[in-house]
């Protein structure tokens, strides 16, 4: 429910999250606790990954999983604000 739009080319692909109530600090702080770095090159609510050419197939996954889980945290943590 926070993710806006998802856009991609080759490896570099950034989520867009909706607005409001800090959600894309919050989402890259998560992130970046579980592991994962991501990057603000939009200076907006776009969450961008830009992993390295020579990455291995299990490594995406465990982007994908450490992505995953770190949104449905952010949203878990949003819910309970309401």
């Amino acid at each position: 429910s926070i993710v806006k739009d998802i856009r991609g080319k080759g490896l570099m692909w950034g989520i867009e999250l909706v607005e409001g109530d800090g959600i894309t600090r919050l989402a890259y702080g998560i992130a970046k606790h579980k592991g994962l770095l991501t990057f603000d090159v939009s200076g907006g609510n776009v969450l961008v990954i830009m992993p390295p050419f020579i990455i291995t197939k299990e490594e995406l996954v465990m982007i994908k999983d450490l992505l995953k889980r770190s949104l449905i945290l952010v949203d878990a943590k949003l819910k309970m604000r309401w």
